[in-house]
């Protein structure tokens, strides 16, 4: 009887592809069909609740670093137990950090931060959770990281206050950020639960856009969203998603961000398209070798579309990127306008904008 319910727990812990629920994750195959021409112009980040790094470390190589054609910049690891040897952990061209539990089973997280970028861990913690904080170096941009576990069955409330503290200190509005990990806070039930909402709310007033929409663990009995990827970046062009595969009863997230950029409040820029390198054959040449089996395989006319638009946009892009300058231009001073009449100008306008 209790090999018999050992196996059911077993394979409870493991997702049936064959689940209705998971049509909406990309498979590896798709995922290198789509992705691969864009990935290696972008920052990348991805997730995965392992329910035991070391003993899923082979399947989560073998995804990360054989199915999958481009290596991610940040892979995240949520539930990876305790790491006794990280050595024996390791992915070909990434260091590992880890927070794991002293003393007690289960949580804990890591992240493998690929050797193309530089990073420093950041002495951040968060009530309920385990979590990892870095600040990662990706040629000139600079963005914090975090990798999150929140333990489940305790307050979303005090995890919330704890957040945005560490948010806070962060000065979140001056730095591009990503927040993923499981947070144990299923977004499909944010209409009926009160700090649900009052958590979305918190972070999505602070520019912190949650991006993954679709079911995230599914089980036997329900699908929920509680795999989450936050961020303030705004890009013309971001992917994001859940792989399908059965490491865990946990999809894999993902985020792909080309031409990245923090929202906070830049006054006075416009955007074009700068054609100062673009090279009309060299455009079209590469544009001939763009695989378009995605597309075609596609069932819905807006899904091909929009795949269009996101593929055709990510090589415009390489080509002719986008640039901001200020749409200010300066003027001389005239010389009747002296001091007391430009403070008095100014009077007026506050006067009409009240």
């Amino acid at each position: 009887m209790q090999d018999f319910i050992d196996s059911y727990l077993e394979e409870d812990l493991y997702i049936n592809l064959n689940n209705k629920s998971v049509k909406n994750a990309v498979t590896p195959s798709a995922f290198n069909a789509s992705y691969s021409t864009v990935f290696n112009h972008a920052f990348t980040v991805t997730h995965i609740n392992a329910r035991s790094l070391k003993k899923n470390f082979e399947e989560t190589r073998l995804l990360y670093e054989d199915t999958l054609i481009g290596k991610f910049k940040i892979i995240g690891v949520s539930e990876t137990w305790k790491i006794d040897n990280p050595e024996l952990l390791h992915l070909n061209s990434y260091s590992l950090e880890h927070n794991c539990r002293e003393n007690s089973k289960g949580g804990g997280v890591a992240a493998y931060i690929h050797s193309s970028i530089k990073y420093k861990v950041l002495p951040y913690t968060v009530p309920n959770t385990e979590s990892l904080w870095l600040e990662v170096s990706d040629g000139n941009n600079f963005i914090i990281v975090s990798v999150i576990y929140r333990k489940p069955n305790t307050s979303i409330h005090e995890f919330h206050n704890g957040l945005i503290n560490v948010l806070n200190s962060i000065k979140i509005d001056k730095h591009q950020c990503i927040l993923l990990g499981d947070f144990n806070i299923d977004l499909s039930k944010s209409d009926d639960d009160k700090s649900i909402d009052e958590f979305s709310t918190a972070l999505t007033c602070i520019n912190l856009n949650q991006i993954i929409t679709v079911p995230t663990r599914i089980t036997k009995t329900s699908s929920t969203i509680i795999d989450h990827i936050y961020t303030n970046i705004v890009s013309n062009s971001i992917h994001s998603g859940t792989i399908a595969c059965d490491i865990s009863d946990h999809l894999p997230t993902f985020a792909i961000f080309a031409n990245t950029k923090y929202t906070g409040n830049v006054k006075g820029k416009i955007k074009y398209r700068n054609y100062k390198y673009f090279d009309e054959q060299r455009f079209i040449d590469e544009l001939s070798l763009i695989s378009w089996d995605a597309i075609y395989s596609c069932n819905e006319v807006d899904e091909a579309y929009e795949l269009f638009v996101s593929l055709f946009s990510d090589y415009c892009n390489i080509h002719a990127p986008m640039v901001e300058r200020s749409s200010k231009t300066k003027t001389k001073n005239k010389p009747w306008i002296t001091k007391s009449i430009k403070n008095q100008l100014i009077k007026n306008i506050s006067c009409i904008q009240r």
